[in-house]
């Protein structure tokens, strides 16, 4: 393959000895106006010489502007590639940037989750402190009211002796006496007991007699 300077080199070579034997032609025939006939052969020989001449000529230069055509295509097809070279860069680029831009927030999103997480652990604990504190009263006993032995009332029929309660060996309880002449019996206020140990038993004083009616 050619290239365009040895293309151009060549032509000028055939133009300048196409000149030369123009010229010597020229020459020959302003020399020698008598030979006529060996003038013609010689003229038809150089004719023909300058017609193979002229067609390799003519290829050469078709060769020529179809290669500067192809270097055109080319130098286009070039321009064409850096442009989209430039495009991916811009675009790998750009790019680059979003995902920095994305690992950034990526950052930040963990950053705000690991702060969220601690006041939503308190708020369940409290939800679950708050739950089980509801649900102990459902669990715990009923309690029973109590009644001191001195507020229950006695029967109005008759009257109750009950018999003195065993007592420990460090308490005296003194018995109470009724007169029995007198219809009415007087009321003996109960003893006072010293408070009893946790371990003893509790001891309720007696309730006092009750008169019969005649």
């Amino acid at each position: 393959v050619w290239s365009l300077g040895q293309v151009k080199g060549s032509l000028e070579s055939v133009l300048q000895r196409q000149e030369q034997e123009e010229r010597l032609r020229e020459d020959s025939l302003a020399g020698s106006p008598r030979r006529s006939h060996p003038d013609a052969r010689e003229r038809e020989k150089w004719e023909r010489e300058t017609r193979e001449t002229t067609l390799e000529l003519l290829k050469v230069k078709d060769r020529v502007i179809e290669v500067e055509r192809n270097n055109a295509g080319l130098q286009v097809e070039r321009e064409l590639l850096r442009e989209q070279v430039r495009g991916l860069q811009a675009q790998s680029q750009a790019t680059s940037a979003h995902i920095l831009s994305l690992q950034a927030q990526a950052s930040s999103l963990q950053a705000q989750h690991a702060q969220l997480q601690v006041p939503i652990a308190d708020r369940i604990d409290l939800k679950i402190l708050s739950l089980v504190i509801k649900s102990l009263p459902a669990l715990a006993p009923p309690s029973l009211p109590l009644t001191p032995p001195s507020a229950r009332p006695a029967p109005a029929s008759c009257t109750v002796r009950p018999s003195p309660p065993s007592a420990p060996a460090s308490v005296a309880v003194p018995s109470a006496t009724t007169p029995q002449n007198s219809g009415i019996s007087p009321s003996i206020p109960p003893p006072h007991l010293p408070p009893q140990p946790s371990h003893s038993p509790s001891i309720s004083p007696p309730s006092p007699p009750q008169p019969i009616p005649p």
